[in-house]
């Protein structure tokens, strides 16, 4: 667990929450609670990794985010692993006509060195 201060400039004050609306600036503490974790499976053959976390403003209940990352590398050679990640991210205080939610599906190969 951590926490940050945040303070956020907006061009645009059209919000999805109206009782932001006109507010150029919004200034809060977040906490964070993290989870992730690392796995080798059936003799390091599969490897798979997990990274989320989840930031509440500790002020306003209605604004909070989080991101979940899970990913599977398979090793191809000593040095080189093909990869396959999914990120969801969800932001609950947006600009008005901004999505809340993305996801993206990535594959590629990662390149270690000893």
């Amino acid at each position: 667990m951590s926490s940050e201060y945040e303070n956020t400039n907006f061009s645009n004050t059209d919000f999805n929450y109206n009782n932001y609306d006109g507010m150029e600036s919004i200034n809060t503490f977040r906490g964070t609670i993290w989870v992730n974790g690392k796995y080798y499976l059936f003799k390091e053959k599969l490897i798979f990794n997990h990274e989320i976390y989840f930031q509440p403003s500790l002020a306003q209940s209605d604004n909070f985010r989080w991101q979940g990352d899970v990913g599977l590398k398979f090793p191809v050679w000593k040095f080189l692993n093909l990869k396959v990640n999914y990120r969801h991210t969800f932001e609950s205080l947006v600009i008005g006509d901004q999505k809340q939610e993305d996801r993206f599906l990535t594959f590629g190969f990662t390149l270690k060195s000893f």
